[in-house]
């Protein structure tokens, strides 16, 4: 059984070794073309060609190399670090003759340019027009036009010197700042935004029920509590009913029983009369209560539409109808 394990493990490296090779012509003609345009001066045509070149057989840490030494030509430090580390990494396990001294580059150049990158704090504030802190359910903030992260705001991180635009944005209409800022090498800034919060409309908050709105939803609440009363003693009126034919029958008249029947009987009786009489009464009580609460709903909501205004002119009725 370890035999036959061992067999397949040499087989799954040999088959990967194969492919590795096959992508091998590919990465080179890319890394060919890569390097006759920087050769050209052409670095910003020549990244992408080293990438592919990397990604498709990556034990050639040439095109890695370049590719730190391209990023660095075209002022990108971050990723031109990102890539001499990356290379270091590489070289750890990687120990061809051909690369030799290349990890104690990469060491030195991942130094080197460590100590040229910039970082940048930005600082959001929102506030009223006189400067009181104002809260806001979001400010989106960018630079350059690319959306930074919620997590980076008020604390610094590493960018490439050069020049920037800082903008917060609130979520009112022209709530906004904006700020440019230039870093050059091992900078440290800070940028400080301010975000002008608009008052808050008084016109736009939500309208309160006027006194006679609310008495008509009291009204029209009565109205319908009614009705189901008067639903609920028609079924007992109906109940009652099926128990008197229960006891006499279908006859108009109920026949001559004893007086612990009869008493039974009228107590029937009494039930269904009593919940007729109340049936009756809720459905009168129901159609005042309704019709009252549409009423007063409809006065209510035509004033509630008009308002008077106090001006150096005397008073006047503004509104719509």
């Amino acid at each position: 059984m370890p035999r036959v394990c061992w067999c397949v493990a040499v087989a799954s490296l040999a088959a990967t070794a194969a492919v590795a090779h096959a992508d091998e012509p590919e990465a080179k003609d890319l890394f060919a073309q890569a390097r006759e345009l920087r050769l050209h001066g052409d670095c910003t045509g020549a990244l992408p060609l080293f990438r592919r070149a990397f990604d498709v057989f990556p034990a050639g840490l040439g095109s890695l190399r370049n590719v730190a030494e391209c990023e660095e030509a075209l002022g990108h430090v971050l990723a031109s670090r990102r890539a001499w580390l990356d290379l270091h990494r590489e070289l750890l396990v990687n120990h061809e003759s051909k690369y030799e001294g290349w990890e104690q580059d990469a060491s030195r150049a991942a130094e080197r340019l460590a100590s040229k990158v910039a970082t940048l704090t930005i600082d959001v504030q929102t506030v009223t027009a006189s400067g009181k802190p104002a809260p806001a359910p979001r400010v989106d903030v960018s630079i350059n036009g690319e959306a930074l992260s919620p997590d980076l705001v008020g604390r610094p991180f590493d960018r490439d010197p050069g020049h920037y635009v800082v903008r917060a944005v609130g979520p009112a209409p022209g709530a906004a700042d904006e700020q440019s800022v230039d870093l050059a090498a091992a900078d440290a800034k800070r940028v400080a935004l301010r975000v002008v919060m608009p008052p808050v409309d008084a016109g736009a908050t939500p309208a309160r029920a006027s006194p006679l709105q609310t008495a008509a939803w009291v009204a029209a609440g009565v109205g319908v509590a009614s009705f189901v009363g008067a639903g609920i003693a028609g079924l007992e009126r109906r109940s009652a009913m099926d128990d008197l034919t229960t006891e006499c029958g279908s006859t108009a008249t109920c026949p001559q029983k004893d007086a612990t029947e009869t008493a039974k009987v009228q107590g029937i009786e009494d039930r269904g009369h009593s919940a007729a009489t109340w049936a009756n009464v809720l459905v009168v009580v129901g159609a005042l209560g309704v019709s009252t609460g549409v009423v007063l709903y409809t006065i209510g909501h035509s004033r509630s539409r008009a308002a008077f205004l106090l001006s150096p002119t005397g008073l006047s009725a503004v509104g719509s109808y």
